[in-house]
């Protein structure tokens, strides 16, 4: 149904209601003149009647009034909730949609296709690959500078015993040790179909997913580069895009969909 519907419905009701609402007001009223008319209509000499057939019309009224009003109350309420979601609908912004950003990188001699998804809910578990986080200090990101690959998101392979949120507080603690709370901001889709490298035995499926959440960071602990990291640095999100090793459109589209999940938003 349309809006336009909708409210027809709430006009409609609201008349309802307004009706059964007078009928309630009104009920001593019309049921005096209705019990002297039948009164009348008797000769007008049995008050012991009159009162019986008084109080009979009082209850006719107070009780079709109710009905109505309650009738009326609910479906007017249900009409404009109604009209409420279909508004909240229409005033979204295309910006706040989600929106897909594919491209293809070379990892290596491997030529892979990237697909940005984002998501209130997980893919498959059994093909999550890795987990990663933007984790916000304020409005700094942190990055931490891996031996093996420069600055980078944190994050890292998914263990067959934890959940992919387990995963990220356990990769940015080991390597950028900070925690905080985590929202999940959707997954890249790693797609292997066109690399003519893959194989069955590939330690990565063929088609699988790397899972990303945004931090916001509650405790800063002692920097101890005891792992994998040499570093860590929180910078403003426009220069994380300098630092990072290999960034992308796929990366930005995920720094864009962080900022949006800020909780002063």
């Amino acid at each position: 149904m349309k809006k336009v519907d909708y409210q027809r419905i709430a006009t409609l009701t609201s008349v309802i209601g307004g009706i059964g609402l007078l009928l309630i007001c009104t009920s001593v009223y019309f049921g005096e003149k209705l019990a002297v008319n039948w009164l009348n209509g008797r000769g007008g000499s049995d008050p012991g009647a009159y009162q019986i057939v008084f109080q009979s019309y009082i209850n006719i009224f107070l009780i079709m009034g109710s009905a109505l009003f309650v009738l009326g109350f609910v479906f007017t309420c249900i009409a404009l909730y109604k009209m409420k979601q279909i508004r909240v609908h229409s005033d979204k912004k295309p910006s706040e949609e989600a929106v897909e950003v594919t491209t293809y990188v070379n990892w290596g001699s491997d030529h892979v296709k990237l697909t940005w998804k984002p998501s209130s809910t997980l893919p498959n578990r059994n093909l999550i690959t890795s987990v990663h986080g933007i984790c916000f200090s304020e409005d700094q990101v942190m990055l931490v500078h891996l031996k093996d690959r420069g600055w980078d998101l944190p994050g890292g392979r998914i263990k067959e015993t934890e959940s992919p949120e387990q995963c990220l507080k356990r990769e940015v603690m080991e390597e950028g040790y900070v925690s905080g709370e985590a929202s999940l901001l959707g997954y890249i889709i790693v797609d292997h179909t066109e690399n003519q490298n893959w194989k069955a035995d590939y330690p990565y499926p063929k088609i699988g997913f790397q899972v990303f959440y945004r931090m916001d960071i509650s405790e800063v602990h002692t920097f101890e580069a005891e792992n994998e990291s040499i570093t860590r640095v929180f910078i403003d999100k426009e220069k994380v895009a300098e630092h990072h090793h290999e960034w992308n459109v796929i990366y930005e589209a995920i720094l864009d969909e962080a900022t949006k999940h800020s909780p002063t938003k």
